[in-house]
């Protein structure tokens, strides 16, 4: 069982309504794991992570926890640094901007003009101050709107770290999480999980061996 914590609402975009088939089949990473999802099951995997991480809550696809040093955007908490800040977690945000480019979504023309491509806000109080700006609105409506694009994203993510994660085992304990890995890629569900593991706790590969693999006692 995965316990997944809570950002959403709105449907996903014509954009992420062109979603391809998307596979990852042995040859490409050369553990015998092959995970598939069309682009229905995609979307929905898309609006399950929103669901999941923001409770439906449309302002949680831009936010700022009081803890941090960073904002949160999008349907995965896709982390992005301000200028000067940089601490232990991956950031994420700026590769999710360079996959979209890629895609050739309509991101908003401000994002696209920032240079460096650092978080324009310095701190959360800047951040609130500008809460309900033209500019957070159309960020949070692109966001909102390219829900299964964002999950896409994490799919290929997920996708490079499984080779990681079996290599990264004990010699003796592979084609047993190369098994486990094979049953749970079988439905849309189970590569829901992988995603949201990969994505939300980071390719820490000790702590996935473990959830993998029961600890002896």
């Amino acid at each position: 069982m995965f316990l997944l914590s809570g950002c959403n609402s709105g449907e996903n975009g014509s954009e992420a309504g062109d979603l391809k088939e998307i596979s990852v089949t042995p040859e490409d990473i050369a553990t015998d794991v092959s995970i598939v999802l069309e682009s229905g099951q995609l979307d929905w995997v898309g609006q399950k992570i929103f669901q999941n991480e923001c409770a439906g809550q449309f302002q949680c696809l831009v936010h700022w926890n009081e803890s941090e040093a960073f904002p949160s955007l999008g349907i995965g908490h896709f982390i992005w640094y301000p200028e000067g800040i940089n601490e232990r977690f991956v950031e994420s945000f700026p590769a999710l901007f360079e996959y979209m480019k890629q895609r050739q979504l309509n991101i908003p023309e401000w994002l696209r003009g920032l240079e460096p491509f650092d978080a324009p806000w310095p701190d959360r109080e800047t951040f609130l101050k500008v809460a309900d700006s033209p500019e957070m609105a159309e960020l949070r409506e692109f966001l909102a709107g390219t829900q299964g694009v964002q999950a896409e994203f994490i799919f290929r993510r997920a996708k490079d770290s499984l080779a990681q994660i079996v290599e990264s085992a004990p010699e003796a304990h592979r084609a047993d999480i190369r098994k486990r890995l094979q049953a749970l890629s079988r439905t849309p569900g189970g590569v829901y999980a992988i995603m949201d593991y990969v994505n939300f706790k980071g390719e820490g590969l000790s702590g996935v061996l473990g959830i993998i693999r029961p600890k002896k006692t």
